[in-house]
């Protein structure tokens, strides 16, 4: 009789048959995080405010019949970052994507579009570090023109009022030696610093 007990509570445990899945594996870390004040990540999600509705809360198969399986290499991912775990606000994302959308990532305009600096920074054709750089020098607006600017310089040449053109030319334009144009440019100077308009 204890064997057949045990064995129906075994069955009833484990109905959905998948407790070694990825899936379920992202189904009990999202509530580790927001309901067990022990876990590592408590303070930046359950400490934050960041819930669970309660159809996941208390049931996988709920959470396994909205969200489908978990794709290999994809990760649960909240669309609003201050927003809860459930269906409008959940997605499955590739690790890209969910590095992009966490609470502390910067994000910048770049012809006209706001995106992730490492992201403005791939588009550019600069290093994270330094657009970083540029932009907390310069402010946003200012430091994305700079790092425009100093893709430009790779070649020694300059953006101003719309014309590219070597340093050696606008050297050659506004009667300025070229040394101290490419000296300018280099500096990371405007070009209204560079040419001294």
């Amino acid at each position: 009789m204890r064997n057949q007990n045990s064995e129906a509570q075994r069955k009833r445990a484990t109905t959905h048959g998948m407790t070694k899945t990825s899936t379920y594996t992202a189904w009990r870390s999202m509530k580790r995080r927001c309901t067990l004040k022990t876990d590592h990540s408590y303070t930046r999600y359950g400490e934050r405010g960041i819930t669970i509705c309660a159809r996941w809360l208390l049931s996988f198969e709920n959470f396994l019949a909205d969200m489908g399986e978990k794709p290999e290499g994809f990760y649960l991912d909240r669309i609003d970052n201050n927003g809860g775990y459930e269906l409008g606000n959940c997605r499955w994302v590739d690790a890209k994507t969910s590095t992009w959308n966490r609470e502390c990532t910067r994000y910048v305009e770049v012809e006209g579009k706001s995106v992730p600096i490492m992201e403005a920074a791939r588009l550019l054709g600069l290093g994270e570090l330094r657009l970083y750089h540029f932009i907390n020098k310069y402010g946003e607006v200012e430091g994305i023109e700079r790092a425009k600017n100093a893709i430009v310089r790779k070649h020694w040449s300059m953006t101003y009022k719309g014309i590219t053109q070597s340093a050696s030319r606008w050297a050659e334009e506004y009667g300025i030696d070229r040394g101290t144009v490419r000296y300018r440019i280099s500096r990371g100077l405007s070009p209204e610093e560079v040419l001294g308009v």
